[in-house]
């Protein structure tokens, strides 16, 4: 019975190991109350979820967002959107615990349906246009009534404008190329989860597009209480671009080789999408007489928009749950 197999999973606890200088936790994942987990315990064979890559996941638990933290690990990270209407509010005590305990995690409250680039950017970084007009507050002659300049006379000012945007920024990787979409709630149309994923696939590529400009204003910002004290217009561009660390904003000069080189695995590897999907939440057009008619529905609907293209996502593995 799964009622009875959910509660037998929930009793146990994380189990602590140790072996010479090592130790580990593993913790429990129930496959009762997470799809990831079911689909894991049902021998998933791709599972797109790696050591040090970024995860962006929509509609899950916080429980699901702290196991995608532990096999993404510190140098990966996970960003969930939990929707306003009904995902899971936790209490601002319970939040930080949770950012305590998995730090390269963040999270996002807002209408899953309607989010857009520019409320992911005012959330999970600072924009770009934010970061020049905080730099026009450093220069000599723009900003010569600024507030902001008592940073640029403070000792160790560059230590502190890094602390800042550091803070502001977040951390998070624009390099978002695993999308795992758990937003279904009772009466979804599958025709809507798919233009979830389509426009969450194009703000990450505009967000991987604005990162090289977005890291030369960092850059500039870092590096504005370096400059001259006379606030020249060309001495301090010259100092603010030309401080020897490496930039991604030049395109034909790749990081660790200059001139025309290969693509890496990362540049060039197709991003993933993993639905977790319901059935019994799925509405669609038609009526179906077994589960395997259904799903052939929900899967020409995500291939094809209604007027017969392509929309790029195609099926590479489907596992039904009982």
């Amino acid at each position: 019975d799964n009622g009875d197999s959910s509660q037998k999973v929930a009793r146990h606890g994380p189990v602590t190991w140790s072996f010479q200088d090592n130790t580990g936790t593993f913790r429990p994942w129930n496959p009762f109350r997470c799809m990831i987990a079911a689909a894991i315990c049902n021998r998933l064979v791709h599972f797109p979820v790696r050591p040090r890559t970024c995860v962006f996941v929509i509609g899950a638990a916080l429980q699901t967002l702290s196991h995608l933290s532990d096999i993404v690990g510190t140098g990966g990270c996970v960003i969930g959107v939990i929707d306003e209407r009904h995902g899971e509010r936790r209490s601002s005590e319970t939040m930080r615990r949770f950012y305590g305990a998995h730090p390269h995690v963040f999270v996002v409250v807002g209408d899953v349906m309607n989010m857009s680039f520019d409320r992911y950017e005012r959330c999970l970084t600072l924009p770009v246009a934010s970061k020049y007009t905080f730099a026009m507050g450093l220069h000599g002659r723009l900003g010569a009534s600024s507030p902001i300049r008592h940073l640029k006379e403070a000792e160790s000012s560059e230590a502190i404008l890094r602390r800042i945007f550091s803070y502001l920024s977040m951390g998070v990787r624009p390099d978002i190329k695993r999308l795992i979409v758990c937003h279904c709630p009772p009466g979804t149309r599958v025709d809507a989860l798919r233009d979830v994923a389509l426009s969450h696939m194009d703000i990450f590529q505009r967000w991987r597009g604005t990162h090289a400009s977005s890291e030369q204003a960092s850059s500039e910002l870092a590096n504005a209480g370096d400059g001259d004290s006379d606030g020249g217009d060309g001495d301090a561009d010259e100092q603010a671009t030309g401080n020897g660390e490496k930039s991604n904003s030049a395109p034909d000069t790749p990081p660790g080789g200059s001139g025309a080189t290969k693509p890496s695995a990362a540049e060039v590897e197709a991003p993933w999408v993993f639905f977790g999907l319901p059935l019994s939440n799925i509405q669609l057009g038609t009526e179906h007489p077994d589960t395997a008619s259904k799903m052939l529905e929900v899967v020409s609907t995500l291939k094809r928009m209604p007027d017969g293209v392509r929309t790029g996502l195609s099926a590479k593995e489907q596992l039904f749950l009982e």
